[in-house]
């Protein structure tokens, strides 16, 4: 059901493009009708809706919850090249994570602000700021407490590490274990996060001098890697699509489905890409 705040969006957008309450309406619609919605009398159908998005120039999406879908894809982009750069340009990765804050931050996309906090905890954990970490890592908690639980868990390893530095690396260790097992539990194996966690867990018990369990966590990340072994990969997502879909989280469904279908994908060309290390040979 569309906020309260719609009508007062469809306000702004009808006054900034200098459109009447009837040019907006016609020809399907009334005027007063316009004016009961803008008010907040009315709420449009899904119909209404549609045809207001389209006299307005923006996507329906964008009208009911006020979030453009390709300034979200521009964020998600800024944040991928901040990642990317990385330690090899904390002052570009800095810039880039404030970026996405500020502006996901607008658009009211708490796991975009959250990932890219994330990205601040990371790069303050490089320079071994462990205060300003822990406040980034506190700050994307709470942005992902309503997230499922696969995506949850992206804030769990470096709250480990803020733990670990801490003083209480063993506490930090029995945190990352027991998410694992959760999401394995529970059918959200996410294999980007399960490959985090247990990198996550190599580091910590390498710092516990456990060079057996360190040892474990190191096979296990690596063996999620895709081109390790897609067709686990592939299964893997499918679990996470099909618990998310059950859970009635149709977006975040489709998002698991389409990474099993791109890792399914290598599975298929298995032979020729054999065939290409082959010919490179």
């Amino acid at each position: 059901m569309p906020g309260p705040e719609l009508g007062a969006r469809i306000q702004r957008l009808r006054a900034a493009r200098g459109m009447t309450q009837r040019a907006l309406a016609e020809p399907r619609y009334t005027a007063a009708y316009v004016s009961a919605v803008e008010s907040g009398r009315r709420v449009p159908s899904g119909d209404a809706i549609a045809h207001f998005a389209d006299r307005l120039g923006v996507a329906p999406v964008e009208l009911v919850t006020g979030r453009s879908p390709a300034e979200a894809v521009r964020l998600q982009l800024r944040l991928v090249e901040a990642d990317c750069l990385g330690v090899a340009d904390p002052a570009g990765a800095t810039a880039g994570y404030r970026e996405v804050v500020e502006a996901a931050t607008v658009l009211d996309d708490a796991v975009l602000v959250a990932r890219a906090r994330l990205g601040l905890a990371d790069l303050a954990l490089g320079r071994g700021d462990t205060a300003s970490a822990a406040v980034e890592v506190e700050r994307a908690e709470v942005l992902l407490a309503s997230a499922p639980p696969h995506v949850r868990a992206e804030a769990v390893v470096p709250r480990a590490e803020v733990l670990s530095r801490g003083g209480d690396p063993r506490y930090a260790t029995c945190v990352v274990a027991e998410t694992r097992d959760g999401l394995l539990r529970e059918g959200y194996p996410d294999p980007a996060v399960l490959l985090t966690l247990h990198a996550g867990l190599a580091v910590l018990h390498t710092e516990l001098d456990d060079g057996q369990a360190a040892a474990e966590a190191a096979e296990a990340a690596l063996a999620l890697a895709v081109l390790a072994d897609p067709a686990r990969v592939v299964t893997l997502h499918r679990t996470v699509a099909a618990t998310l879909l059950a859970g009635g989280q149709i977006a975040a469904a489709a998002t698991a489905a389409e990474q099993a279908r791109q890792a399914a994908r290598q599975v298929v060309l298995g032979v020729r890409l054999a065939s290409c290390h082959r010919a490179r040979g």
